[in-house]
Parts: C-alpha cells; sequence; structure tokens
C-alpha cells in the first residue's frame, strides 16, 4: 500500500514554501493550470512542483495529494474551519479482476476523507443510460467485485442527469427499487459527475447508513475529488496500484 495516505510531520517539514502552497490548491480542486493562473508562474514551473510534491510525499498522482492535504488539515470548509483529519485509509483488500486501480484508490481515498462505509464509481455510455457499470465499490473497509447496475429507479440516474443528486436521509426508502441501496442499508447518499471522457460518463458516489450531517460539504468534497480525478493527467497503473 502506498504511504501517501499516512504522510508524516516531517515529510511536510521538506516542502519548500511554494510547494506548500500548492499542495493547498490542489487540495482545494484547482488544476495545474489553474493553479498557475493564480500564483503568477508558468504551467512548466507548477509542473515541476507537483512532481517534487509526489517524490517527497510518495504521492502518485493529485488525488493521493489531495488526500495527504485533508487529513492533515490544510483545506478549510466554507466556514472557514480546518478540515478534521479523517482516518488512515484501510488496507486494501485483493480488488477484482475487472477494478480499475485508479478507481479503486480514488474510492478508498473519499471513503477514508468523507468517513464513508461505501463509495462506489460508476460509468454509463449517456446520461439516461438504464445501466452503469461500477468501476470500483469499497465497501466495509475492502473492494468488493464490480458488476453492472441498473440505475431507472436510482439516484445515480439524478446524478448523472443533473451532474449532482444528494439525499439526506432515507435513501433506500425514496428508491426501493434501488437493489444496491437497499442491499447497503442505504440512508445518506450524496453524488456528483466526474464528466465526460472516451469512456462515457462517471459518476462517484457516497453511501451512509446515518441521515448526512454536513450534506453541502459532502456535496463539496465530492466535487473537489471529481474535478481533480478529471484532472489527474497520471493515474496509477495496475503495478503502482499493488506496490
Amino acid at each position: 500500500m502506498s504511504q501517501s495516505c499516512h504522510a508524516p510531520r516531517e515529510r511536510l517539514g521538506q516542502l519548500t514554501p511554494r510547494e506548500h502552497e500548492v499542495l493547498v490548491l490542489i487540495g482545494q480542486g484547482l488544476s495545474l493550470p489553474q493553479i498557475a493562473a493564480k500564483l503568477f508562474r508558468s504551467l512548466k514551473t507548477i509542473q515541476s512542483h507537483r512532481q517534487s510534491l509526489g517524490r517527497k510525499l510518495n504521492a502518485h498522482n493529485a488525488v493521493e495529494l489531495a488526500r495527504i492535504a485533508f487529513a492533515e488539515g490544510l483545506v478549510r470548509d466554507g466556514a472557514g474551519q480546518t478540515l478534521p483529519a479523517p482516518p488512515a485509509a484501510p488496507p486494501p483488500a485483493t480488488p477484482a479482476e475487472t477494478l480499475s486501480p485508479f478507481s479503486e484508490l480514488l474510492a478508498r481515498n473519499i471513503a477514508a476523507t468523507l468517513e464513508a462505509p461505501h463509495v462506489l464509481i460508476a460509468n454509463a455510455d449517456r446520461p439516461d443510460a438504464d445501466h452503469v457499470r461500477l468501476l470500483a465499490l469499497w465497501s466495509g473497509g475492502r473492494a468488493l467485485p464490480t458488476h453492472s447496475t441498473p440505475v431507472a429507479h436510482s439516484p445515480l440516474r439524478i446524478a448523472l442527469l443533473e451532474r449532482a443528486c444528494i439525499l439526506t436521509q432515507d435513501a433506500r426508502h425514496l428508491f426501493p427499487r434501488d437493489s444496491l441501496l437497499v442491499r447497503l442499508q442505504a440512508n445518506g447518499f450524496a453524488a456528483a459527475a466526474l464528466g465526460r471522457d472516451a469512456g462515457g460518463l462517471a459518476v462517484i458516489a457516497v453511501i451512509h447508513h446515518h441521515p448526512l450531517q454536513r450534506p453541502r460539504w459532502t456535496q463539496r468534497m465530492l466535487r473537489t475529488f471529481a474535478r481533480i480525478a478529471a484532472q489527474d493527467e497520471t493515474p496509477l497503473s495496475p503495478s503502482d496500484a499493488a506496490a
């Protein structure tokens, strides 16, 4: 397992002031061009800072860098309060053969950051698709086998069509025909779309057994992770994920 989720304070102490600033902005969901514009530096310079951050913090991509920024309290919520450091991500279980290594990493980091028992990442050919393919399903601290699931009567369909969906409570009762929500005993539910790529549309969803305590914050964090994942130019290879 990568140690980037447990970056010790001494590693952060090795960062230059500019690298620290870039890390915070990555945690806020800014793309590298946006960071370059904000800091009045060239894109090449910001890319160099990101590469340096990866080496110093043992992070393979922007998702892991954002996870570190959250865990170390470098990112603040809308009220200006430092976000609480989430628990360390549990060690990954052996993933199913069809599991996307990058999607599994993303789901695991989101689960730890948002303290969510279940996180799924799914892909659809179009917003009004009747089925989605699960790219990752992180549940109970381990990766579960992925599969295709119907969404005609699911809040995932709403997230695909409207770019987001949030249900503060009673998700499985509001959507009783969604067998996945029923099986996972879903109460609070939040989802955000990643956007379109060569494989279609993707959506991230977190599922809680209890009502969402901070729905707006949860949705904002999901959107941040979605932006980071969509912008990331260096997803993990299968060999990296197994390291």
